[in-house]
């Protein structure tokens, strides 16, 4: 049975001087987010693992894999290699799985279609199941596919829901199916419609899916009140947007597979919008699709839910809000596209309570919390519901001696994982702030350093003693370093794709860490240098404001406190906030006035990194002299500079993260990303 469970912690925790000695940097950070008797928290969602106590094989799943190919002139060569090559690794693992593979006893049959689509849609490979005799056919006739044509979604979308029709007609047993629709393109349409919310209806048509599913339901009703299964199949669907390659229309296909329509139609009080099963999955080298394939499917094969809803509620005039990843706001529900079996999701929550009865009274009962959790069953069709309700226990001053008397290791472990929880929202709002393009580097650079020593600061306490936190830990540091990293790529397109890629792994708590490449632009320690760095560059700049009023604005650099607010700051937050906390998550003010010239690198940044460098190889050379090789430099690519960003200085590889991989899950999961990598 799913299961909940809350933590939470207020402001009491920084009566723990010992604790937040050594973790440098985050008290700032706990007084945001705890402000005004506000109480930070973790609920995590625990989903039981998959029994083998079956004495003979439970009844197959059935899937059907449909997959529209882009075969126009611009997939030609390596894109087109990797969507095929994306499309036999997929049918490979579907067929091990026909006996039951990973799960014992659970046998999985699959069933396949493929269609080519560029000025023209055509079905390539007819719906036909997986088998050994059929997969040298299909793998035969995937060879010959060739690349030629304009891009036209609309035609792809057209023939896709003729197919399906086809497909549904064909099927006449009252068994459950799952429909898994691959969408495969490099990106831009070049003929047919460009309209995504007209797109995003055909993505997901078939004549007979309404009424299919209408029947699913009846039949699904009707075995449960003992009457038997009757009529045709019941169908569930999912849909992936696989994009290939650097250019890919990321706007576009991020629409497309959003869990909720571009343009849906006014809200009425009986309507209720259901997230569907869709997401976005980019794959721009080789490597990638052993990762990120085999992570579709073994989510897929271990699955016990998708189209996850969960709410949160109170009462008696206290509020209380979830953290909504993809949006990075907060409010009363988040969505989670699927959770697997043994899997433990934390989200963060915040809790503000009810205003004292009376000046003074302290609140001796908080109101509690009610959590709804709501998730479909995709193999079944069953719609399911939980609900908890969990007590707020607060930790104020008065209680402050019963917390002290708590071993070290339980203030840990209680607290350490709080802390990485408020360092992981401050990393999406930086993701948030270098795609929007709000912010100058340097801007960003500074506040990725601040998060990077609080992070560092807590691996050096759980290292050795807490495994669990320091994997956190490390996958959190990746995510700086890919925020560093990205501040030295040119390259719109493919500093979206990569903030992305990453947002989503990180959100998501993958077992292997993407944009692996970027984090290693990271010079170790090149944070340690952010003093110097600033100091050297506003003498430069004061005694020679002449040359320094181009590319990063005349001011100096500020020296700043360790406070690091939920938003990165601007010259308008003190205008739009009244205290300390107001202005938290409140949508940006302003123009691009505070950005400068956010197309170069940052110049704090990249002064650290020739610092770091010189220091680590013992180099007799001043910040100054680095500062004005720099300055020789301005004007001759000083931001693509190898020499001065050496990609791998950092001192690990981030390829997979840390995670104790010492469980039967970890395991399967490592061996479907591997057998999907093999050659």
């Amino acid at each position: 049975m799913i299961s909940t469970r809350l933590t939470t912690i207020d402001n009491g925790i920084l009566s723990h001087e010992d604790l937040m000695n050594m973790i440098q940097g985050a008290r700032p950070l706990i007084e945001r987010r705890t402000a005004n008797d506000k109480i930070f928290g973790k609920l995590e969602i625990s989903i039981p693992i998959v029994t083998s106590s079956h004495p003979s094989s439970l009844e197959p799943r059935n899937l059907i894999a449909g997959f529209l190919l882009d075969t126009s002139g611009s997939m030609e060569g390596e894109k087109l290699k990797l969507a095929i090559n994306t499309i036999k690794k997929i049918i490979e693992v579907l067929h091990a799985e026909r006996n039951g593979k990973t799960i014992e006893h659970q046998p999985i049959h699959a069933w396949i279609y493929v269609i080519t689509f560029n000025s023209v849609a055509e079905l390539v490979i007819p719906y036909q199941e997986i088998t050994a005799e059929s997969m040298l056919l299909i793998n035969e006739r995937l060879d010959y596919i060739r690349a030629t044509g304009c891009t036209n979604y609309q035609r792809a979308f057209i023939k896709q829901a003729e197919v399906i029709e086809d497909i549904l007609m064909k099927i006449n047993t009252p068994q459950q199916y799952h429909l898994i629709r691959f969408f495969e393109t490099d990106g831009e349409i070049t003929e047919g419609s460009t309209k995504v919310n007209l797109l995003y209806d055909m993505m997901r048509c078939t004549s007979t899916a309404a009424e299919t599913a209408a029947a699913g339901a009846a039949a699904a009703a009707a075995a449960a009140a003992g009457g038997g299964a009757g009529g045709g199949p019941r169908i569930t669907f999912e849909d992936y947007v696989i994009g290939y390659g650097k250019g890919v229309d990321l706007g576009c296909l991020k629409e497309l597979a959003s869990p909720y329509h571009p343009n849906p139609p006014p809200s009425t009080a009986t309507t209720v919008v259901t997230p569907l099963c869709t997401s976005l999955v980019t794959i721009l080298n080789t490597e990638d699709i052993g990762f990120k394939a085999g992570e579709i499917l073994f989510k897929l094969i271990m699955r016990c839910g998708n189209n996850w809803e969960i709410s949160v509620e109170t009462s008696h005039g206290a509020n209380v809000e979830l953290f909504e990843y993809q949006t990075h706001q907060w409010g009363a529900e988040t969505t989670i596209h699927s959770m697997i079996h043994g899997e433990k999701r934390p989200l963060w929550i915040q809790y503000t309570p009810p205003a004292p009865p009376a000046a003074g009274d302290l609140l001796l009962f908080l109101p509690s919390i009610q959590v709804t959790i709501k998730y479909e069953n995709q193999f079944t069709s069953e719609k399911i519901t939980y609900k908890f309700e969990h007590e707020i226990v607060s930790e104020k001053q008065e209680q402050e001696a019963a917390v002290a008397t708590a071993a070290a290791a339980e203030r840990v472990t209680t607290i350490v994982p709080m802390i990485n929880g408020m360092a992981q929202i401050e990393i999406f709002k930086m993701f948030r702030e270098i795609e929007a393009d709000r912010y100058d580097k340097d801007t960003i650079v500074r506040e990725a350093y601040k998060i990077l020593r609080i992070l560092k600061s807590i691996n050096a306490v759980t290292s050795i003693s807490y495994p669990a936190i320091a994997c956190q830990t490390q996958n959190l540091i990746t995510d700086v370093k890919v925020i560093i990293g990205l501040t030295t790529i040119q390259d719109e397109k493919e500093q979206k794709m990569v903030i992305h890629e990453r947002r989503i792994c990180s959100a998501e708590q993958e077992i292997f860490n993407s944009c692996a490449t970027i984090s290693r632009k990271y010079t170790n320690d090149e944070e340690n240098y952010e003093e110097e760095a600033i100091r050297v560059i506003n003498a430069a700049k004061a005694a020679n404001p002449d040359q320094h009023g181009h590319g990063h604005g005349e001011e100096a650099y500020e020296y700043v406190s360790d406070a690091l607010p939920s938003r990165i700051a601007t010259a308008a937050a003190p205008t739009f906030h009244t205290s300390p906390d107001d202005y938290m998550d409140t949508p940006y003010i302003g123009g691009s006035s505070h950005r400068r010239a956010s197309s170069d690198g940052s110049e704090i940044r990249a002064l650290c990194v020739r610092i770091a460098v010189a220091r680590n190889k013992k180099e007799d050379t001043t910040a100054e002299e680095l500062y004005q090789q720099m300055q020789t430099q301005r004007f001759s690519g000083m931001y693509d500079s190898e020499e001065y960003i050496p990609v791998g200085g950092g001192d690990r590889d981030d390829t997979f993260s840390n995670t104790p991989m010492d469980d039967v899950y970890s395991q399967c999961r490592i061996g479907i990303m591997r057998q999907v990598s093999s050659s």
